[in-house]
């Protein structure tokens, strides 16, 4: 792993067992049961937590809004680090919580547009 030079480099490893990738699943956290959210295969918790329509204690949309921008901010700032040798930002959680709020307002802002 480029980020934390100690696990695999698989997809998995990359998006969630990789220390800092667990860091910013801890910030939320996430809303499956941790031994679920860390223990299943790459498949199952992807679907796992895209489907779930939980609520997250500090946020006004579910977790299957917040996981995928969650994967896609990893993947930005591992691609970042490794391709354009930028430094790590600290402020992830941060970055999720804003693309998927705006999101979120743009898909219920559509709903009420008319042609």
């Amino acid at each position: 792993c480029h980020i934390c030079n100690e696990g695999p480099k698989t997809i998995l490893h990359c998006l969630r067992d990789c220390r800092e990738a667990q860091a910013l699943w801890k910030a939320f956290p996430p809303s499956l049961a941790e031994n679920i959210f860390f223990g299943t295969n790459l498949m199952d918790w992807l679907r796992l937590n895209c489907q779930t329509n939980k609520l997250p204690s500090s946020l006004s949309f579910n977790w299957g809004i917040i996981f995928p921008f969650g994967l896609w901010t990893l993947w930005l700032r591992r691609n970042n680090f490794i391709f354009q040798n930028s430094g790590l930002p600290r402020n992830l959680r941060d970055k999720v919580i804003s693309r998927a709020t705006e999101f979120a307002h743009l898909s219920i802002s559509a709903k009420f547009v008319r042609s």
